[in-house]
């Protein structure tokens, strides 16, 4: 955000200044609007989950992924990358507060998978541990942390795979306890719709959407007032992972 700004400063025609001042607004907007409340534990009771999203905010899907795990019964924020270290206060001090309802659910896509593990970073500093990330296209392939207990990575593994904004990788966990499944869709029929699309586009299906919001139900079932309201929904079965 801070580059941006200089980038107004420095912007010699005025047609570049209104350019990256609406580009300004707009990031500033998304942001405010994504912000929400983290910490539900003593009001609606509902598990948070954490939307990142990827380069220069771009995931034109997350709010329809939000708007799923909403009426599942979860309560979605959207960030973006840069805000991992903020979002990791925010996590910690409803941690400190007891606020938080169940675990710490994360899911990223593109450079937000990257910034999902420096988010998992930032908390294990806290002693906050993740129950259940869902990456979606990692760029990077940053090592998942130790503090996170599952974590599935989809991808399409594709031949401009050594140019990381067009590709999504496997991703490997730093600690043996973690348990993580690299999913390249290209090997699962079940998959099969996902392998016409590219990496832009992949992150916003509602494939893809069901397969994310299956992958955190199958861990961690929301609970709206208590355990015996459980919301289990429809979940989508994985494949037999090899």
């Amino acid at each position: 955000m801070a580059e941006l700004i200089c980038r107004i400063l420095r912007a010699e025609s005025w047609f570049n200044r209104l350019l990256f001042s609406a580009i300004f607004a707009i990031c500033v907007s998304s942001s405010a609007q994504a912000q929400g409340t983290i910490g539900h534990s003593d009001c609606c009771g509902r598990q948070d989950v954490i939307l990142i999203r990827g380069g220069l905010g771009y995931w034109p899907g997350a709010n329809a992924l939000a708007d799923e795990f909403r009426c599942l019964g979860y309560a979605p924020s959207i960030i973006y990358g840069w805000e991992a270290g903020a979002t990791a206060r925010k996590i910690a001090c409803a941690h400190q507060r007891c606020k938080m309802a169940g675990g710490v659910i994360i899911v990223g896509y593109s450079s937000g998978a990257d910034a999902a593990c420096i988010l998992a970073q930032r908390l294990e500093t806290y002693g906050i541990g993740v129950k259940t990330m869902v990456l979606i296209e990692s760029t990077l392939g940053t090592p998942v942390p130790g503090n996170v207990d599952y974590c599935i990575n989809y991808y399409a593994s594709r031949k401009l795979d050594m140019i990381p904004m067009f590709r999504g990788i496997p991703v490997e966990a730093e600690s043996p306890c973690t348990i993580i499944h690299n999913i390249d869709v290209k090997e699962f029929p079940e998959f099969a719709s996902q392998l016409k699309r590219n990496h832009f586009a992949i992150g916003s299906t509602s494939a893809m959407r069901e397969m994310a919001t299956g992958a955190v139900v199958s861990r961690q079932p929301a609970y709206v007032s208590s355990p015996d309201t459980a919301v289990i929904g429809s979940v989508p079965l994985l494949p037999v992972l090899r």
